[in-house]
């Protein structure tokens, strides 16, 4: 009875050891709105030129954090559309920022200044998030099941062409975009599917315990080695390889559900929005 104690006990330890928690007790938060806001006002953080951006929906603006400071200023987005933010991503020179009305931004964080970006018309039906790689706007389009290539041309960007050319899977319940020459798609019920030259690989993430069955963010670039991704229901943030084996997953006391997430692998530092506020988690 010992011996089968003691191996019981061994392979719960060895259970733990393979779901590879990562139990943050107080994460340090950076920034976060007043409250009385309605979770899911913050969207979008991403890192651009030495500072963490992400949008404010409560306020028509973006918030500029600067990771060596912590001082926190404010854009304000004058251009006459009035559509709210559904994603950003660093650019070349402005941090370009999707409204779900179809409209483009450009926000210049030196200056603070915001005006429009030429998107070539089509047949994009929605605007779910956008990643800029290689001189092109991807748009992810979940209403249209379609990612979306528009290159770069004077004040903003041209004519959009069809990115997938034989897709094998629903994008209709996609809802994050990531790209490092590959193209990520995360599915609202965790699954990613991974696209090269518009066709789909065998790419898939290894199983977990607890099974990811949630997903509403995912992160990756080109120089990185990993792949995060951000669980709202699941309460955590998931680490991967590129390869999809699991390196950690982050949980706290303090989150109520983690939606989006960027991830500065130079600083070993991971940025979360949880709720209406921004923290800072180590990299392994």
């Amino acid at each position: 009875i010992q011996a089968f104690d003691r191996l019981k006990t061994v392979a719960g330890e060895l259970k733990q050891k393979l779901r590879r928690l990562v139990e943050v007790a107080q994460p340090t938060r950076l920034y976060a709105l007043p409250d009385g806001i309605a979770d899911g006002a913050l969207v979008s953080p991403v890192i651009f030129k030495g500072s963490l951006v992400v949008a404010d929906r409560s306020s028509r603006s973006l918030a500029v954090l600067n990771l060596q400071t912590r001082d926190v200023k404010k854009i304000t987005l004058t251009a006459s559309s009035t559509g709210e933010v559904a994603a950003i991503a660093p650019g070349r020179e402005n941090v370009i920022l999707a409204l779900d009305d179809g409209k483009l931004l450009a926000a210049n964080i030196a200056s603070s200044e915001t005006g429009k970006l030429n998107l070539g018309s089509g047949k994009a039906q929605s605007m779910t998030d956008i990643v800029w790689y290689a001189n092109s706007l991807y748009r992810l389009d979940a209403a249209g099941g379609q990612i979306w290539r528009y290159p770069g041309a004077s004040g903003g960007f041209g004519a959009e062409q069809t990115y997938l050319q034989a897709a094998s899977t629903n994008l209709n319940d996609a809802v994050s975009l990531a790209i490092d020459s590959n193209v990520y798609v995360l599915k609202s019920n965790g699954q990613v599917a991974r696209f090269y030259a518009g066709g789909q690989d065998g790419f898939a993430l290894a199983p977990i315990d607890p099974p990811l069955q949630n997903g509403s963010g995912i992160w990756t670039v080109a120089d990185g080695q990993y792949v995060a991704i951000a669980d709202a229901t699941g309460k955590r943030v998931l680490l991967f390889t590129k390869e999809g084996r699991l390196v950690a997953q982050y949980t706290s006391p303090i989150f109520k559900g983690p939606r989006d997430i960027t991830v500065d692998e130079a600083a070993k530092k991971m940025y979360v929005v949880d709720g209406n506020a921004l923290y800072e988690l180590a990299l392994p």
